[in-house]
């Protein structure tokens, strides 16, 4: 039986305001079922009671969020809060309420009630719905509420079995690129005919508004509640659609009043500036074409994030690749149509008095992001608002089919390596099992890192990278970006530190499990090692585990170097793996090239040849001393693919011109 005690402490006597609007009148009580934030510009607006079924339960939930919510105020030097934060206290009280049947808080500081709290949900939720009740719970003890405080190990204890949070997908890098291409093309297709696509939407909401004004005219509100009426209406507008895209020039434009096609432009451009900066689903949402600006010659966006600033969204700075600026460009101006259709409804209901002034400007800040609600059904004569403007269609989850081939053995593979959280779930000739925004963020992190360019605080000027063309930017300007203080966050950081671990075990497992032959002085050393254990008869093959333990502990190191090669001196700041010729009189005792990595050094060898003979064409004797060292440099790594028994056609080119 559900156990009904109220705390005859709590005094419901007085029903306190709890918010208030921008000019400061009364806003919403703590008795009532829904507290409004409209007015402080958040991205959570509304908090609503209405899942708490049992009025004296609900009664109790209301004091004790608004407490924590004076409290948090109270011990704030600005005196914010975040409405966010409360309502996820809200989510966990709901918890407690409907397992443990108490929402008398206070109660919990009693071992045994905490005992049957315990007990009623355990093994019903998963690992973060756990630790959000125990910050609950925490929150609680913090504020002198109760006298429980419980650790996260507690709280664990308690999650459904095998609930362990899956970590958010990493693209494996042929499906990367792929994805770049594609929505790269997209927007280098559209960005020329974006105010034209927008025109054209516009004239075709133009027409079916006075289709539906002569049906009101007519038949008064019923023409929108007769389906056959709507759907008669509605194909005159596809017909009249189709006749005039027979002379719009766009390739493959379709008109649809759910705006399909301009989604799948802004999805495109939501997605290549996530590529190129990996923001936050939110940051993103709140940038404008006016969000790009160069500090010198780096290319940055400002966007808004309220991340550990109490809710509070302030600016920020991410570096960022110029063709965002196209992307922004495109995906506001495509959308011009519908940001027209929103405010002209918004100011109609504003001036009939249906919504505040409040919710009336948050809406209209809202449209004057690039990224907006591009569906305009329901709109018909200003019928309906959205209920958020910051959060268009498609950019919650993307459709995996519309952006990548179906996968091969080395995707799945490479999957399974990235996201061992995952394994299994990726199959030949199938499809991500998700695709959302954060894991275009982890990708971005994960990209960054695989490809050499370091982290932004970590990055240095050898990682200059030649065949990431869309992606150079970060090696070239990272120094510089540093000393401005563009500076990735905590979240990303932490993503970046993985992958570089990961990276890590890789080159591990490259080293001691997959290359048949090592070169190099280092790998000289290792090869010699290996033989001499397998004649003691030990064990050589090292899991990823292993390696990875022992990397964690300090015990090995390595530094992937942009030419295939890898470093065992975690320290080193030697050139010698990137330019034309090695600036080291000494082979760099560190060194070790794996079979892998001399596929690459033959590569550079090709590339070399080709570049030497290129200059060597001029006949130029201030090109000598290059050429010398280009021609050393190819000599050098002649050495490695007759060592690694890779075919190559041998250099005996000499230097034409010769510095008198």
């Amino acid at each position: 039986m559900r156990n009904v005690l109220i705390n005859s402490q709590l005094d419901y006597t007085d029903n306190p305001v709890i918010s208030f609007t921008s000019s400061g009148k009364k806003k919403s009580r703590m008795l009532d079922e829904e507290w409004d934030f409209t007015a402080l510009g958040q991205k959570k607006r509304k908090i609503s009671f209405t899942s708490i079924k049992d009025p004296l339960h609900r009664r109790d939930a209301q004091h004790y969020l608004s407490t924590i919510l004076e409290k948090t105020k109270m011990n704030s030097s600005s005196g914010h809060f975040s409405v966010g934060s409360l309502a996820t206290h809200l989510v966990s009280m709901g918890v407690l309420i409907k397992h443990w049947g108490n929402a008398d808080f206070k109660k919990l500081s009693n071992d045994r009630e905490w005992r049957d709290a315990k007990i009623s949900f355990k093994g019903k939720y998963s690992r973060s719905t756990v630790r959000q009740i125990g910050g609950f719970i925490n929150k609680l003890h913090d504020f002198g509420l109760i006298d429980r405080w419980v650790s996260g190990d507690e709280m664990l204890s308690l999650a459904k079995p095998d609930s362990d949070t899956k970590q958010h997908i990493a693209l494996p890098q042929a499906m990367h690129i792929q994805l770049l291409e594609g929505v790269v093309e997209t927007i280098e297709t559209y960005h020329p005919h974006r105010h034209k696509i927008s025109e054209f939407m516009f004239n075709m909401v133009t027409t079916q508004e006075d289709k539906f004004n002569l049906a009101y005219k007519k038949y008064g509100s019923a023409c929108f509640s007769d389906r056959d009426r709507r759907r008669n209406i509605n194909a005159q507008i596809r017909r009249i659609a189709k006749k005039r895209e027979k002379t719009f020039n766009v390739p493959k434009f379709k008109y649809s009043n759910e705006a399909h096609f301009v989604s799948g432009i802004v999805e495109s451009c939501f997605i290549i500036i996530a590529l190129f900066s990996g923001c936050r689903l939110n940051e993103l949402l709140s940038m404008t074409p006016d969000s790009y600006q160069l500090i010198g010659t780096i290319p940055t966006l400002y966007a808004l994030t309220s991340k550990g600033n109490e809710g509070q969204p302030i600016e920020d700075i991410w570096t960022t690749h110029p063709i965002t600026l196209k992307a922004l460009e495109l995906a506001y101006d495509v959308s011009q149509y519908a940001r027209d259709v929103h405010i002209k409804n918004l100011k109609k209901h504003y001036n009939s008095n249906k919504i505040d002034k409040d919710l009336y400007e948050r809406s209209i800040k809202e449209l004057g992001s690039a990224f907006i609600p591009v569906s305009l059904q329901g709109t018909e004569l200003g019928r309906e608002l959205k209920a958020d403007y910051s959060t268009p269609g498609g950019t919650s989850q993307f459709d995996p089919k519309k952006y990548f081939n179906p996968a091969n053995a080395e995707d799945v593979l490479e999957f399974n390596l990235l996201n061992p959280s995952r394994k299994d779930t990726f199959e030949v000739k199938g499809f991500l099992p998700k695709f959302s925004p954060h894991d275009l963020r982890r990708s971005f992190a994960v990209f960054m890192v695989r490809n050499k360019l370091g982290n932004l605080l970590t990055i240095k000027h050898q990682f200059k990278h030649k065949n990431l063309n869309m992606a150079g930017w970060y090696a070239n300007n990272a120094e510089l970006a540093r000393m401005e203080g563009l500076m990735l966050d905590s979240e990303l950081m932490d993503m970046c530190d993985q992958a570089m671990e990961d990276a890590a075990v890789d080159a591990l497992d490259d080293i001691y499990n997959g290359s048949g032959y090592l070169s190099g002085i280092e790998g000289k050393r290792i090869s010699k090692a290996k033989k001499e254990a397998l004649r003691r008869g030990e064990k050589i093959y090292l899991s990823r585990d292993e390696l990875r333990s022992l990397i964690k502990n300090g015990d090995k190191s390595i530094v992937l170097l942009p030419t295939g090669a890898y470093c065992t001196n975690s320290s080193c700041e030697r050139l010698c793996s990137i330019s034309y010729f090695n600036p080291e009189d000494k082979p760099c005792d560190h060194e070790i090239i794996t079979d892998k990595g001399a596929k690459v050094k033959a590569k550079e060898h090709s590339y070399l040849i080709k570049a030497f003979r290129g200059m060597n064409e001029f006949n130029d004797y201030a090109m000598a001393s290059i050429l010398a060292g280009m021609k050393q440099k190819i000599i050098y790594l002649e050495k490695t693919l007759i060592a690694h028994n890779i075919e190559f056609e041998p250099f005996t080119d000499k230097i034409t011109a010769v510095a008198p």
